[in-house]
């Protein structure tokens, strides 16, 4: 018998497919361009949560990788749409995806992305929330630069969030994009 942990993961592994798969159809009524980037990062930051006798408590949160891919046309350039894989690979070492949508605003040389995404773990434990984020990147060529970012997560759902709880993290990441 498959799990409700096990059911949400199939779901989002579904829509996820289903989401990029549709992103990369090519439209025949238009000449768009599309574009791509990756980014690898590495961050920690803060983690809070119910520890006993239902006390909040905080510790430094894991320190994790984040690979993501994200894409957008030139006819709609401030909206982008991508995911990402994150790995912890601190404490117990887990695995995640976050699928997100972004806004895109040029500000000088820099470009601030505001987003939202859903991050979920499913190995070796499960937990799904919400993340807003703001990323920085800042060109160093056309195609590369260094790229910041302050993520809020909170986590409500799967086998690794107390009952009746949520767990908190505040993260910052630091790391390179490269634009495809």
């Amino acid at each position: 018998m498959v799990s409700i942990d096990q059911r949400l993961v199939h779901w989002i592994a579904a829509f996820l497919l289903g989401a990029l798969s549709i992103a990369a159809l090519p439209s025949a009524a238009s000449a768009q361009t599309p574009f791509l980037s990756t980014q690898v990062g590495v961050g920690s930051g803060i983690t809070w949560g119910n520890g006993p006798a239902d006390q909040t408590v905080s510790r430094r949160s894991p320190m994790f990788v984040d690979a993501s891919l994200r894409t957008w046309s030139d006819e709609a350039p401030t909206l982008r749409w991508g995911a990402s894989l994150r790995l912890e690979i601190e404490g117990r070492t887990s695995l995640g995806v976050v699928p997100r949508v972004e806004i895109a605003k040029k500000l000088g040389d820099l470009t601030i992305t505001p987003g939202v995404g859903v991050p979920l773990f499913f190995a070796p434990f499960s937990m799904l929330g919400v993340e807003v984020s703001t990323g920085v990147l800042l060109p160093l060529s056309d195609t590369f630069g260094i790229s910041g970012t302050a993520m809020f997560d909170g986590y409500f759902f799967g086998s690794d969030v107390p009952e009746n709880s949520a767990v908190i993290m505040f993260n910052l990441m630091l790391g390179a994009t490269l634009v495809l």
